[in-house]
């Protein structure tokens, strides 16, 4: 049989930062696979140039968030908590000390007192692994809440719909899936949906009824 090719695709934006939250405690159907990627609402990714890093700097300093850091944290599907990694800073700073080491050593000036004074940090990656129903429950209803009382918000996220077709299973990163793409960026709040045909597990659902009511709610965004 052959594998499923895409027949729609289908898209939502607004400037409602309910959005999200709305979209994760309706959605239909349990996914299969989720990751985020969350960061400080006032605090976007910086671009490396040199006036764009000094503002950058001053926005962390000012919301206690490490610059330039990133954790990881996973659900545990054992324990049904959300478990944190280690804080790490990001590769791309490290250019920084052959090009503009004043900028560099500004860097890590700015990140031992953020880090000292309990800073956060920028970037939060966040997995939910296969199985992703009682992690995807518990992130919607529970830790995104927590994450907006911290001043992060979804910068982006990749959420697998069904995870087989015809009895053929796919590992994580892999196979013609149904999935679903958030994305924020310049206060606008995006949705994709990406439906695959003959994707049985899909159309068992309410998706299209789901779909149609969320775009009827957020239509004059």
């Amino acid at each position: 049989m052959p594998e499923p090719t895409l027949i729609e695709e289908r898209n939502i934006e607004t400037e409602d930062e309910k959005f999200f939250k709305h979209i994760l405690i309706t959605l239909p159907l349990s996914p299969q696979y989720a990751r985020f990627r969350v960061v400080p609402q006032d605090i976007p990714d910086c671009n490396m140039e040199k006036n764009m890093i000094k503002k950058y700097l001053k926005q962390c300093e000012k919301n206690d968030t490490i610059p330039f850091s990133k954790t990881e944290v996973e659900y545990d599907n054992d324990l049904k908590i959300f478990i944190p990694g280690s804080i790490d800073i990001e590769n791309n700073v490290s250019r920084l000390k052959y090009d503009d080491e004043k900028s560099y050593l500004k860097i890590i000036e700015s990140t031992i007192e953020q880090q000292l004074s309990g800073g956060k940090p920028h970037t939060v990656h966040i997995e939910i692994g296969i199985p992703a129903e009682d992690g995807f429950k518990s992130f919607g209803q529970a830790f995104y809440d927590e994450l907006l009382n911290k001043g992060y918000v979804i910068e982006y996220g990749d959420i697998w719909l069904t995870s087989k077709h015809s009895n053929q299973h796919y590992d994580k990163g892999h196979g013609p899936v149904s999935t679903m793409t958030l994305s924020m960026k310049d206060s606008k709040y995006s949705l994709n949906l990406h439906l695959k045909k003959n994707d049985t597990e899909i159309y068992n659902t309410d998706i299209n009824g789901w779909f149609a009511n969320l775009k009827e709610i957020y239509k004059n965004d």
